[in-house]
């Protein structure tokens, strides 16, 4: 009798946690930096490998995202052999660090820094729509990181379906600068060692970006010449000053 009571409540246990993960899944399971790669397929409810990828789109133009702007995001996945399908999503930067802010749309909610379905029984053609705020300036390329699970509706993930993607979106940088500076302001040499000058822009505050948006260094211009250090790995990069951007290559 004990051992039929344990079975029952084995199976009973199961089932909530299907359930459970039916109203919303449990958070860390994009494939993200973050989340160590794990995703809907390797988590407590699901144990299969990706068969397809998950289709992120937004509105974000091609040369980035806008700070604190609001952008819409699709996820779509359809499979119509599926009768149920769930989601997760993040967004995070180069450092693993969630950025922005996501906003709920029909039928999927917030969990943390994540969104995700908020009723799986009410979606049968694997799409949801929500938006992002876009972060800060100066917090350069982000990564959309989604799963999705398209489910038959049986009693264990037999059948089931896992898709995976995700999207890199950078910074437009162009767009951070709406301050008028001086057109004599200078910026030298092209071609630098560990410093280069700025001359007539006292009062302004100098940016140095890489080319994918990433904020490298800002400081204070309190002189009319003044000689800025760049302690970094040799590249190209951009110098921004009020609405003046010039590149120069760092050895």
């Amino acid at each position: 009798m004990k051992k039929i009571i344990l079975t029952g409540f084995l199976i009973y246990s199961f089932v909530l946690v299907l359930n459970a993960f039916t109203l919303g899944g449990p958070q860390g399971n994009t494939g993200s930096n973050t989340d160590g790669g794990r995703t809907c397929g390797n988590s407590t409810c699901h144990n299969i490998a990706s068969t397809g990828s998950v289709e992120i789109t937004t509105n974000i133009p091609l040369e980035g995202y806008t700070p604190g702007q609001t952008y819409s995001v699709t996820v779509s996945g359809d499979q119509s052999s599926s009768s149920k399908y769930g989601f997760q999503l993040m967004i995070e930067d180069q450092a693993n660090n969630s950025q922005g802010t996501l906003i709920s749309g029909v039928n999927s909610k917030l969990a943390g820094g994540y969104i995700t379905h908020e009723n799986a029984s009410n979606n049968t053609n694997g799409e949801w729509s929500f938006e992002w705020v876009a972060p800060l300036q100066g917090t350069g390329s982000v990564t959309f990181y989604s799963t999705m699970i398209a489910a038959n509706n049986g009693s264990g993930s037999s059948g089931d379906e896992l898709f995976t993607g995700n999207i890199l979106i950078s910074e437009n940088i162009i767009s951070n600068v709406n301050e008028e500076v001086d057109k004599n302001v200078r910026i030298y040499p092209t071609v630098v060692g560990n410093s280069f000058t700025v001359e007539n822009a006292l009062g302004k505050v100098v940016g140095v970006y890489s080319l994918n948006g990433q904020l490298i260094k800002k400081e204070n211009i309190l002189s009319e010449k003044q000689q800025v250090n760049l302690e970094t790995n040799p590249g190209v990069f951009l110098v921004k000053i009020g609405d003046i951007t010039k590149k120069i290559v760092k050895q």
